[in-house]
């Protein structure tokens, strides 16, 4: 997720929502300062630094959740995938230990291609959902429905998936086993 997913009013609710040392963690200097100094370590330019100033909000406001906080500054920074993981790393540490004052580490960032579910026709990683030839970013997903059975005889199974834009996916089995296994996976990717 990045800034332009949200409106103004979406941060504004979040932030009043948010708890009393994440408001006051943003409001502050040390928090600049400090993403200042971890930028300048990874060589970030002036946009990128904003950037990340930008998504470590997202991050501390709750609506990018640890684990998709690499990924984000990846694609909204332009780094390569190993330098997003480190940098993600640092600003997480830092901010949680340091500024929040929260000494239990953060769990590890999951790797974004680990596999979740495959099947010859479906591949869900952290990252991505691969339904034959078309590949669909999990965090476009919104959602992801309950698999459903329909017919008696000859049972069909399938899992709806739903995309930012209100586009639907329907991913039909034959059995139920891969269409739980999809359900599973897709719900830990987007709980990541």
């Amino acid at each position: 997720m990045t800034n332009e997913d949200y409106s103004k009013e979406d941060i504004a609710q979040a932030f009043v929502k948010a708890p009393a040392n994440i408001q006051a963690a943003l409001e502050s200097e040390q928090l600049l300062t400090t993403l200042e100094e971890i930028g300048g370590k990874h060589g970030l330019n002036e946009s990128q630094s904003d950037a990340l100033v930008d998504e470590t909000g997202l991050l501390l406001l709750g609506l990018t959740p640890k684990g998709q906080f690499a990924s984000s500054i990846e694609g909204r920074l332009g780094l390569d995938s190993q330098h997003a993981k480190a940098l993600a790393s640092d600003v997480i540490l830092e901010v949680f230990e340091t500024i929040l004052g929260d000494s239990t580490p953060p769990s590890p960032l999951p790797n974004r291609n680990q596999v979740l579910y495959e099947d010859r026709r479906c591949l869900v990683t952290y990252s991505t959902l691969e339904v034959g030839p078309t590949t669909y970013p999990v965090s476009k997903i919104t959602s992801v429905m309950q698999p459903l059975k329909m017919g008696w005889l000859s049972p069909t199974y399938w899992v709806t998936v739903e995309f930012a834009g209100g586009e639907e996916l329907r991913i039909e089995r034959k059995k139920q086993e891969e269409v739980d296994g999809i359900y599973v996976a897709l719900r830990k990717a987007l709980d990541a």
